[in-house]
C-alpha cells in the first residue's frame, strides 16, 4: 500500500505536538480517571465542536488567551476504546507504563526515584491528562476547576501547576529551552537555510508525529483499532492492515515526569567546588549560565549551531555533561559527521517542559516530551546515554545533573591539560516525584473517543 504523503496534516494534529504555546506563558497539568464514560465523551465532545484544543493548523498569532490539549494513558484508551482496543497494537513500552519494574530500572527510577516513593503515577490509575495554558495562573486554575464541573466524568487524581520562566532560566539557573529539533515540514523548517542547519536540527516529521517517514524513511509504528468503534469511520485504513483503522495518524507519545530539584545543594556543590576560571556548574551542565556553548567550535555560527568535532576530548564541553550526553551529535561514533548526526537524530525528542514551584517551596522541572517511539527516543536517552556509567568511554559516571548517582556516590570528570579535574562525591541534584506515559492523540481520533 502507498505510504501517505509527508505533508504535515496540521488541522489533524493537536497543537502541542506542533507548537510549546510560549504566548501563553502559565499552564495547568490535571491527571484524571474517568468515572463515567458518558459524560466524558459528551465532555470532550463540547470541548472540540468550541474549538478549546487548537489543531496545529492554527498559528501562534492565531491563538486565543487560553488553549488545551489532552493526551490518555493505556488504561484510558482501553476503557474509551472497550472491545476496539487493539493491546498489541500499541508499543509494549507504552502498554505496559513507566512503572513496570524492569522499566525503572532501565530508567534510572532506583532508590529515591524509585516508584513507591513517588507522589502521582502508581497510587492511582490514571487514565488521562488535560492540559491547560492561558496568560495568568487564575485563568488557568479556572480552567482545570471548569473542566472538573462541567464534565462530572472526570476524577482528579492529581494537578501541577507550571509556567515559563520569566528570565529563561530553570531553577538551578542556567538558560532553558535553546536545543529543540525543528520538524521538517513546519513553519520553523523554512527558516533553515544552510545545510549545517539542516543536519543538525531538521529533523523528519516521523521522528515526532505518527503517520509520516522517520529518519530512516520509514512509517513508525501506529496503534490501530477495530472499525467497529464507533466514529472509527473517520478514521483512515491502517497503512499495514487495512481492514483495522489507523488510530495513531497525527498522534504522538508524550512522556511527563515530575523533577524536583534540590537547588540549595547544587549551589552549595557548585560553590565549594569552583575557582577562578572554572565554573563547575557549568561544566556540569554543558553550556554557560547564559546558554552558550562551551565547545571550541571555530565554524559554529549562533548559540545553538555547533558541533563537537573540534572538542572530542571535552577539554571544552565534558564528554558527560548533561547537554552532550542528551544529544551528543557527530560524536556518537568515529565515522563521518554527517553519518554520526543521522544517527544522533534518531534518538531526538521535542520537548514541552516548564518549571514549577509548590506551595511547600519545592520547585522543579515538570518535564514533557513527544515522540514517535518512547522506546528508541526518551528511554533510549535515559538508558544509554544520561544513566550510561561508560558513556563514551567514561568510567563509573552518570549525567551529573539528572542522573541517578546513587546517594552522594556520584563522579565527574572534567578534561584539562594537563591533568583532568574529578570531583567526587557529587550528589543527586534531581529527584523523581511522578510520571507517566501518554498518547496525544490527533483531532479525528479525538473526534472518535468523543462518539
Amino acid at each position: 500500500m502507498k505510504k501517505p504523503g509527508s505533508d504535515l496534516q496540521f488541522k489533524d494534529i493537536q497543537g502541542l505536538a506542533i507548537r510549546g504555546f510560549g504566548r501563553l506563558p502559565y499552564a495547568g497539568y490535571l491527571c484524571f480517571g474517568i468515572a463515567e464514560k458518558p459524560l466524558f465523551r459528551r465532555w470532550l465532545k463540547g470541548l472540540l465542536e468550541r474549538g478549546e484544543i487548537a489543531s496545529g493548523k492554527v498559528h501562534n498569532t492565531e491563538l486565543g488567551d487560553s488553549n488545551r490539549g489532552i493526551a490518555f494513558t493505556a488504561a484510558g484508551l482501553q476503557t474509551l476504546m472497550e472491545s476496539a482496543w487493539l493491546e498489541t497494537s500499541f508499543p509494549v513500552e507504552f502498554t505496559e507504563g513507566m512503572v513496570q519494574p524492569q522499566r525503572s530500572r532501565l530508567l534510572g527510577d532506583i532508590d529515591w526515584n524509585a516508584p513507591k516513593a513517588w507522589r502521582w503515577g502508581v497510587q492511582d490509575d490514571i487514565h488521562g491528562v488535560l492540559m491547560c495554558f492561558a496568560q495568568q495562573r487564575a485563568e488557568v486554575e479556572q480552567m482545570l476547576d471548569d473542566a472538573l464541573q462541567a464534565s462530572n466524568g472526570l476524577r482528579e487524581v492529581t494537578r501541577i501547576y507550571a509556567q515559563l520562566p520569566e528570565d529563561g532560566k530553570e531553577p538551578f539557573g542556567f538558560a532553558d529551552g535553546i536545543s529543540q529539533p525543528v520538524i521538517e515540514g513546519t513553519y520553523r523548517d523554512q527558516a533553515l537555510v544552510s545545510k549545517r542547519e539542516r543536519q543538525l536540527h531538521a529533523i523528519a516529521a516521523g521522528e515526532f508525529i505518527l503517520g509520516y517517514p522517520d529518519g530512516s524513511g520509514q512509517l513508525p509504528r501506529s496503534p490501530a483499532c477495530s472499525p467497529a468503534m464507533p466514529g472509527s469511520d473517520r478514521l483512515a485504513p491502517h497503512c499495514l492492515r487495512p481492514e483495522l483503522r489507523d488510530f495513531g495518524r497525527n498522534g504522538s507519545f508524550l512522556v511527563i515526569r515530575q523533577l524536583a530539584q534540590d537547588v540549595e545543594a547544587f549551589k552549595a556543590y557548585v560553590e565549594a567546588h569552583s575557582r577562578e576560571g572554572l565554573d563547575v556548574g557549568e561544566k556540569m551542565l554543558g553550556r554557560t549560565r547564559e546558554g552558550d556553548s562551551l565547545t571550541r567550535d571555530t565554524s559554529a555560527q549562533g548559540v545553538n549551531d555547533f558541533d563537537y568535532l573540534e572538542d572530542r576530548k571535552g577539554q571544552g564541553c565534558p564528554i558527560g555533561a548533561h547537554v552532550r550526553r542528551s544529544n551528543p551529535r557527530s560524536t556518537v561514533h568515529d565515522r563521518s559527521d554527517e553519518a554520526a548526526l543521522k544517527v544522533s537524530n534518531r534518538h531526538r525528542i521535542l520537548r514541552r517542559g516548564r518549571v514549577y514551584e509548590n506551595a511547600d517551596g519545592e520547585v522543579g522541572l515538570l518535564f514533557l516530551c513527544l515522540n514517535a517511539s518512547i522506546s528508541r527516543q526518551f528511554e533510549f536517552i535515559q538508558a544509554s546515554w544520561s544513566n550510561d556509567p561508560f558513556f563514551q568511554g567514561l568510567a563509573g559516571e552518570v549525567d551529573p545533573i539528572s542522573g541517578t548517582a546513587r546517594g552522594n556516590a556520584g563522579v565527574f570528570t572534567i578534561p584539562a591539560s594537563p591533568y583532568r579535574h574529578k570531583l567526587q562525591s557529587v550528589p543527586q541534584w534531581v529527584t523523581l516525584k511522578g510520571g507517566a506515559y501518554f498518547f496525544l492523540p490527533g483531532m479525528q481520533a479525538l473526534c472518535a473517543l468523543a462518539e
